[in-house]
């Protein structure tokens, strides 16, 4: 999937954290960190919050789902 969707290692965790904050019904996000660099990164990314358009989430969304076939699983709205 993230080959896919051409996001690099460095960049998996903004793309991951746009993901689920472009949900409406999402406002905040509290991701475990592991050492002070990561949870920077992730104050970094809450401060400069860009989300994700409409037709960015369909290709994410469709890049998942054709990886999941055969799973068991639905996308929240």
């Amino acid at each position: 999937i993230q080959r896919d969707l051409k996001v690099s290692n460095e960049d998996l965790p903004n793309y991951s954290l746009r993901f689920i904050l472009s949900n409406q019904n999402i406002s905040s996000v509290i991701p475990g960190a592991s050492r002070t660099s990561q949870a920077e990164q992730y104050l970094k990314i809450e401060e400069n919050r860009v989300t994700f358009k409409s037709d960015e989430l369909l290709k994410i969304k469709s890049t998942v789902s054709s990886h999941m076939k055969g799973f068991n699983f639905t996308f929240q709205n």
